[in-house]
This record gives C-alpha cells, sequence and structure tokens, in this order.
C-alpha cells in the first residue's frame, strides 16, 4: 500500500502534499508548528482514525482527503467530512456515513481488516486498533497499553496480531470447553432423571401418592431464567434491527429521490426555477458533501452504491429476524413443554398407554451423547493448547525481534523490551523513541505486512545521529513505503537529501501554526471535483 497524496481543506484555505514516493520519505522543518504533524493526522483521520488533532485545529471544518495506490495496483481514494466518507475506488464510488460502514467496505476492496473474538462476539476490528501496528503519532503514546485505549486494550491489539498470522479465531482458552461442560452437565442431569423415571415406574401402584413440590419450584425456577435470558437475547437483537430498519428507510429515500430524476416527460428536463440552471446536486444528511449528479452516469454510481448499503441493510434486517424468530419459537416451546401437570401422572400415564418404556435405550443414547462429549472436551483442550502454543509463538518472536532492533540501534541499553510495558516503567530521552521504531519494525517483520510505516517525530529524544543513520539504513531495507516526520536543527537542515534514496520533503516554508493557505484551494477544489464534491 502506497500514500501517492494527502490533502485537507475547504473553499477558503487547503494544504495538498503530492511529494511522497512509494519509498522512504522525510518530512522535515528546523521549526516546530510548521504542519508536519496535521499533515499526518490529516490522512489518518481520512482513512478512518479517531481524531488526534490538537484542540486549537478545527478539523471539523475541513474535508480530509487521501489518495492510496493498494497492494493489487488498484487506486483508492477516500475523502472525508465529520463522519461521512466518500470513496472512489477504481472507477466505483461509495457514499459512506460511518466508520462501521468504512471498514466493511475496505474489506470489500481488499483493504483487509481482520476479526478478533471481542466480548465473546467476533467483530471487525475498527481503524483506530489495527493503524496502530504501522502508525506511531507524536501525541498521546503509552508503552504501557495501546493509544487511546477505551473500547479496545492490548489483549485486543494482541489477538489482532494472532487473527493476522492465522491463528484461528474463536478457540480462545476455555470458551469451546465451558459450553461443552455445559452440555454434559444437561445429559448427566437428563440421565438421572431418566433414572428417576425408572425406579418411580417400579412402584407402579404407588406412582399417584409421588407427588413433588421441590421439583415443581425447581422446574419453575429453571423456566424463569431461560425466558430471562431468551428476552434479553430478544431485545439487544430488536435494537440492533430497527437500527439498520432507520438506515435503511433513510438510504431508500435518498435512492427513491435519485430514481425519480430518471423520469422524464417527453422531450423536457427539470429545471431551477430560481437560477434556471439545469444542473442538479446531491447533498449529504448533514450537507458536509455536494455532489453533482446532472450525467446519468455520476447518478447511476451512486444508486449502485445505495442500493448495496440497501441489499446490505436487509441481510442484517432478515439475520436478526430469523435469529429473532428462533429464540420466540424456543420461548414457546418452552412454555408449552411445562404446563401446571403433575410429574409422576405423566409418567403413569404414559406407562399405562405404552405399556412400557425402552429405558435401556434411552440411557444407551445418553450415554453416547455423553462419551462423545468427553472426547470433544478433550479435543478442545488440545485445540486450546495449540492455539496457546502458536499465540506464545507469535509473542516470543515479536518480542525477541524487537530486543533484537533495541540492541541494534542502541548496543548499550539495558532495556529489555516487551510489546507492552509494565505501569510503572518509564523512558528517558530517545528510549522511548527507540522503545517504537523497534516495535514498528518487529511488527512489519513478524506480520509481513506491506502497510506504510508511518511515525510522527521519529527523532524524539533528541536520538543521536550515530543510532538515527542505524535507523535510517534498517527501515530504508524494507520494501514498506516510510513516512517519517523530524524538526531539525539549524545545521542540520538538508541534512537528508542523497542520503540512502530518501526523499526528503521540506516544510520550512510554511506557515507556522497554520499551515493552510489560499493558494492551494484551486488545486484541492479539483481533487474534490474528480469525486463530484462540491464544497
Amino acid at each position: 500500500m502506497i500514500i501517492n497524496k494527502i490533502a485537507f481543506g475547504n473553499n477558503e484555505e487547503a494544504y495538498v502534499e503530492n511529494r511522497l514516493k512509494p519509498g522512504f520519505n522525510i518530512i522535515y522543518s528546523q521549526d516546530n508548528n510548521k504542519g508536519k504533524t496535521i499533515v499526518i493526522q490529516s490522512a489518518m483521520f481520512a482513512l478512518g482514525n479517531e481524531p488526534i488533532f490538537p484542540a486549537s485545529f478545527s478539523y471539523k471544518d475541513y474535508y480530509h482527503y487521501i489518495n492510496l495506490t493498494l497492494d493489487d495496483m488498484s487506486n483508492l481514494i477516500c475523502c472525508r467530512y465529520k463522519d461521512d466518507f466518500y470513496l472512489k475506488h477504481n472507477d466505483s464510488i461509495y457514499l459512506l456515513n460511518s466508520v462501521s460502514e468504512l471498514k466493511r467496505c475496505f474489506n470489500k476492496i481488499g483493504f483487509s481488516f481482520p476479526t478478533i473474538l471481542k466480548d465473546g462476539r467476533e467483530r471487525i476490528v475498527d481503524p483506530i486498533l489495527l493503524y496502530q501496528l504501522f502508525f506511531v503519532g507524536q501525541d498521546e503514546n503509552k508503552t504501557s497499553n495501546i493509544t487511546k485505549s477505551g473500547f479496545y486494550n492490548k489483549n485486543d491489539f494482541m489477538e489482532m496480531i494472532y487473527s493476522l498470522k492465522g491463528v484461528e479465531i474463536g478457540l480462545s482458552e476455555g470458551l469451546n470447553e465451558n459450553d461443552l461442560k455445559k452440555e454434559l452437565s444437561a445429559l448427566q442431569s437428563k440421565k438421572n432423571i431418566i433414572l428417576k423415571e425408572q425406579e418411580i415406574f417400579n412402584l407402579k401402584n404407588e406412582s399417584s401418592a409421588i407427588s413433588s413440590m421441590s421439583i415443581d419450584k425447581q422446574v419453575l425456577n429453571e423456566i424463569k431464567n431461560k425466558t430471562k435470558d431468551i428476552t434479553e437475547r430478544i431485545v439487544v437483537l430488536s435494537k440492533e434491527r430497527n437500527r439498520f430498519i432507520t438506515k435503511y428507510n433513510k438510504t431508500k429515500a435518498v435512492y427513491d429521490q435519485l430514481n425519480s430524476l430518471k423520469k422524464r416527460v417527453g422531450g423536457a428536463k427539470r429545471r431551477c426555477s430560481d437560477c434556471g440552471s439545469y444542473n442538479i446536486e446531491y447533498v449529504s444528511e448533514d450537507e458536509g458533501f455536494n455532489f453533482d449528479i446532472s450525467d446519468e452516469v455520476t447518478r447511476s454510481d451512486i444508486e449502485v452504491t445505495l442500493k448495496e448499503k440497501m441489499d446490505s441493510y436487509s441481510e442484517e434486517i432478515e439475520k436478526r429476524t430469523l435469529k429473532i424468530n428462533e429464540l420466540q419459537e424456543s420461548m414457546q416451546n418452552l412454555l408449552d413443554s411445562n404446563k401446571k401437570i403433575k410429574y409422576a401422572d405423566v409418567l403413569y400415564y404414559a406407562f399405562m398407554v405404552n405399556d412400557h418404556r425402552d429405558f435401556d435405550k434411552e440411557l444407551l443414547s445418553i450415554e453416547h451423547d455423553i462419551e462423545k462429549i468427553h472426547n470433544d472436551i478433550v479435543s478442545s483442550k488440545k485445540k486450546a493448547s495449540d492455539v496457546k502454543e502458536q499465540k506464545d509463538a507469535i509473542k516470543k518472536e515479536l518480542v525477541e525481534q524487537m530486543n533484537t532492533i533495541n540492541k541494534t540501534i542502541d548496543p548499550s541499553s539495558n532495556n529489555v523490551l516487551d510489546v507492552f510495558t509494565k505501569q510503572d516503567t518509564t523512558y528517558s530521552g530517545c528510549e522511548e523513541a527507540i522503545y517504537y521504531l523497534s516495535r514498528l519494525y518487529a511488527i512489519r517483520k513478524c506480520l509481513q505486512h506491506n502497510y506504510p510505516i508511518i511515525m510522527d517525530h521519529f527523532r524524539a529524544g533528541e536520538l543521536s545521529s550515530k543510532k538515527e543513520k542505524i535507523v535510517l539504513d534498517l527501515f530504508g531495507n524494507l520494501p514498506n513505503q516510510i513516512i517519517f516526520t523530524v524538526t531539525l536543527k539549524d545545521e542540520e537542515n538538508n541534512k537528508y537529501i542523497g542520503i540512502n534514496d530518501i526523499n526528503s520533503i521540506d516544510y520550512n516554508s510554511n506557515k507556522s501554526n497554520h499551515i493552510l493557505n489560499s493558494k492551494f484551494s484551486d488545486d484541492f477544489a479539483k481533487l474534490l471535483l474528480e469525486l463530484k464534491i462540491h464544497m
């Protein structure tokens, strides 16, 4: 994956960075506040990352644009305004209204997002987690956890790495075993009931005297717990379904509006009664994106995108409806099978009508099922053990690689690195920069990923010239695109020109504390016009 161009702005001011190359790029200036960090933050925000801009920058007032070449050499352009995204992949366009839609669209076009087991459910990771594999920002870095920890934590980060390495998800230690043990317990209970029934039948004529209130109470409590669990699951699914129904209806309303533009009466055309223009625009819900839909090609592309979104929403609605119906049927069966009748009378009636009951056959079947589950538990333990071994081996490889790189950069270092440090660990000077450089490099070696490797302010803590040369050589030998930013001392200006095939990008001419400039407005507007976006 290669970043070709980064841009952000509005119709009054903008900035366009089109000097990036596939190899090693270093964006530099002799002073801080020249816009190096803002450019990187804008690029990541355009790709769905959470905003990490400084408080003084009103990022919601601007469009954020990035142009990439994916691994299959296809072109992807992504433009973001607030939480709306407009994507163009080759000749296809996509209108998306959330990060959740974005990551699913990315998966569809080949920008893969892995799946992990999160809180017992399989979940496609969000950009805020995935991008930490190859991106280190200047602010809010934590070595004892992930950046911006909240919904995700360091365990999720490692699960993502395991998933990318091909470890089978859904086999977390103890998860399947617990499910199997519950099933085993239910079969044991069923076996005990049948044995008890056998004992009752042996009493024959005494059956009418057998009536246990404790059994009735136990069954009642069991029914209450089961119905409560089913009801809660139905409520969650209903809420999810309602959200998708709302999204479907909104999307269909837009689709119908666009589709109505095709209708003509004879040779007549639609025209604005105020200005007389034949041009028609589609305006997004929050008026962030305006698209020229006068020509049929653009309008048809947008309709196709909207239709795909409607189909996706319909599929999600149908999935939840089917699951709700299954749970409703389970609820009904549960209630139907536990009517208030005497337990012993039912057994006695069955005995009298059927002459006898083949208890041995039932017990044999249950014993067979119990034996199968015992074997499944053994198999589950082995799978869990195999998964744990795989995970341990991957983490060991990652940690060893980190420490190797740490020693390569700083042979005198006594630090023993881990993927995450302990809460009380404090790095001094350039140690933190070396830590993140080591982790970025180790993750790339471990996963063999093709993402661009991006680090803002890579020489933080005054990385010495000797250590810096080692870092440049190490990362320069990787096939990935590298984008580092740095603030140079006065005597270091232009130091990267001609070094290790580094593409040095000078930001010295940018205005301090305000990189945006009206001179880029026309170029930025042209970039958006290619996407049929009108600011």
